[in-house]
């Protein structure tokens, strides 16, 4: 007997996949017996109408609430909600921050099914102007947001304490750690897992296309001269004790990858470093050092640091406007910005606009970093061969493969979706795509983009006004688009949760392809191949904990550890690129690597060993 309740359900908006209504009936079952499940399918498989199809099981008994991170995810599950449920719309409504206050109370007492974002939902529950007395079933959307400071946390003791049923849904549980830190945020005792394996006969294939790029000589003489300046500044750091310093042999040394603290290193410093502070202040003033003097090594190390992975992985323009506003103008502060002489290109004024805004108060420890920064002579070497490539208008390598394939797609009547995790970066990109004479246009956050105009943008590439479509990571998860032929990262996804969404975007209408543009021997290779490794090691252990809840559901009294041992994989991922294989190169530093044929290249034009003239 179904437990699902397909008289509330509209057949004709059902696609009656076999694993979704197994999975749905589960789900359902489950939570009237008084346990939270945890649903994980690939992006495109359908969470949304399975965990709609098992929340009408619950609509005999109360209200139903749907939780989402974004404002136009709770606009699309409400349509969606609206499709398959025959109930009268008004009884089922949106909750968000845009609804006025006065009428939340109401709208919530008088609604059947409620679509919200969870930071207005806290609000209100806060506030007491509303409460879950009569609210059977909570749905987390994106719940891999579950963190201990995210606001689905909270909501999640509400329902504990209220006794509501929670069912959450995710493209990507994370490693063991993440996993068991859901389990216990969410208060889960199932988990549904379904791999690409799994539904791979109700979706389309998805092919990546990961290319590396090399660096043209410019480029090359610029970047040893930032990272002169970095080492100088790194060295001074290590001055206090808590980091080891770099030792550079050889010339040579300056053209291979140095083990510079990445940005998420510096932030898990800069704990110690103020410990070692609170210390030497701690200390008599004859036994002291000049620890302020640190405090600026590290500023000026952590600006280096993004100014290095901008210029690398980003674009010159993106870097100089950087440069320009976070360090030269600060050491100079106050400044006249007409009174310096910058590039006239379109794209670097473009972006300089952007940057224009009210001025700051400076702390005295910013500018001296910034005055420091300036003052190094290798750091003027920097900025005067970065002039020079802004001035001559010569194109960052990845933005010359970015144009040959968009182009190339385009003219074959393809929809394109390009992802940077920079705001700026896209300025430039719509730049040189409005010289070639394609249409695009730009997605970003509320901070550029407001919600009305973010939808009017979306809507209009839906209907194919134009072919290329830019956005940051604010359409990374959830956000149906059902015609991308082409996936375009710009920037690496920063995790493999993110590099599962990207993808997720390509193929749901048609075969899809996701390239990823990859500067040899940088952040890049490291995001890609931590993302890659993440997504198989999050596999391994849905697999295994799949297996060992089969187990108890065969043997009650079976007492299983969900540790984090796992065996091999029987099969690859299905979107594993099977055209190259990739190795590690031995005489190479460690995130360098090369391609190894393994059968005859379908696009060789796209896919030369090395693009750039590197070495």
């Amino acid at each position: 007997m179904s437990n699902l309740n397909w008289e509330l359900l509209n057949e004709k908006e059902l696609e009656y996949r076999e694993y979704q209504i197994k999975d749905a009936e589960f789900a359902a079952r489950s939570g009237l017996q008084g346990r939270n499940s945890g649903l994980i399918y690939p992006t495109g498989a359908g969470k949304t109408p399975t965990a709609i199809m098992a929340a009408s099981a619950f609509l005999s008994k109360g209200r139903v609430f749907f939780l989402t991170p974004t404002n136009p995810l709770c606009q699309q599950i409400l349509k969606s909600c609206r499709q398959m449920y025959k109930l009268p719309e008004e009884k089922i409504n949106l909750l968000v921050g845009g609804v006025p206050m006065k009428k939340r109370a109401e709208l919530w007492q008088n609604s059947q099914v409620i679509v919200a974002t969870p930071q207005t939902v806290v609000s209100e529950l806060k506030k007491g102007r509303i409460d879950l007395s009569e609210t059977v079933l909570a749905i987390f959307d994106e719940m891999h947001m579950a963190g201990k400071d995210y606001d689905y946390v909270q909501i999640a003791e509400y329902c504990q304490k209220a006794d509501v049923r929670v069912l959450g849904l995710t493209a990507s549980g994370g490693d063991l750690g993440k996993i068991m830190t859901l389990r216990e945020n969410l208060n889960l005792d199932f988990w549904i897992y379904r791999s690409l394996h799994d539904v791979r006969r109700f979706t389309f294939p998805k092919k990546e296309k990961p290319l590396i790029l090399g660096y043209p000589e410019e480029h090359q003489k610029a970047m040893i001269s930032l990272r002169k300046t970095i080492i100088y500044f790194h060295n001074g750091l290590a001055g206090c004790g808590i980091i080891q310093p770099i030792v550079i042999q050889s010339k040579e040394d300056y053209e291979r990858r140095i083990d510079f603290l990445r940005i998420t290193e510096l932030n898990e410093l800069k704990e110690a470093l103020w410990s070692w502070v609170e210390e030497q202040k701690g200390l008599d003033r004859n036994k002291q050092v000049r620890w302020y003097d640190y405090v600026m090594f590290y500023s000026a190390y952590y600006k280096l640091m993004h100014l290095l992975n901008l210029f690398v992985t980003e674009g010159y323009e993106s870097a100089y406007c950087y440069l320009v506003k976070d360090i030269w103008k600060k050491a100079f502060w106050p400044i006249d910005e007409s009174k310096l002489n910058l590039p006239q290109t379109p794209e670097f004024l473009r972006l300089l606009s952007l940057k224009r805004k009210k001025n700051k108060k400076l702390t005295v420890n910013a500018q001296k970093a910034a005055k420091q920064i300036w003052n190094n002579m290798n750091f003027q070497k920097f900025r005067r061969a970065l002039d020079d490539l802004v001035r001559q208008g010569i194109d960052h390598p990845k933005i010359s493969k970015f144009l040959e394939v968009v182009t190339r797609y385009v003219n074959d009547g393809e929809t394109l979706l390009i992802f940077s995790n920079f705001k700026d970066s896209l300025e430039v990109l719509a730049k040189k795509l409005s010289k070639a004479g394609i249409d695009c246009q730009i997605v970003a956050g509320k901070a550029h983009v407001s919600d009305t105009r973010r939808q009017e943008i979306i809507q209009q590439f839906k209907q194919g006004r134009f072919p290329v479509l830019l956005a940051t990571t604010v359409i990374e998860a959830g956000i149906h688009l059902p015609k991308i032929d082409v996936v375009v990262n710009y920037s690496m996804p920063l995790t493999g949760i993110a590099m599962i969404q990207r993808r997720g975007r390509a193929g749901r209408a048609n075969i899809g392809l996701i390239y990823y543009l990859i500067m040899d021997d940088s952040n890049d290779t490291s995001l890609y191949f931590a993302g890659r490794a993440n997504i198989k090691n999050m596999h391994r252990q849905m697999t295994n904990i799949s297996k060992q809840q089969k187990m108890v559901k065969k043997n009650p009294e079976t007492k299983v550890l969900f540790s984090g041992k796992t065996k091999p994989l029987p099969f690859d991922l299905d979107s594993e690129p099977d055209e190259e294989i990739w190795i590690r190169s031995a005489k190479k530093s460690r995130t360098r690597t090369c391609f190894q044929k393994a059968k005859k290249r379908k696009e060789p034009e796209l896919f030369p060993e090395k693009q750039g003239g590197a070495k």
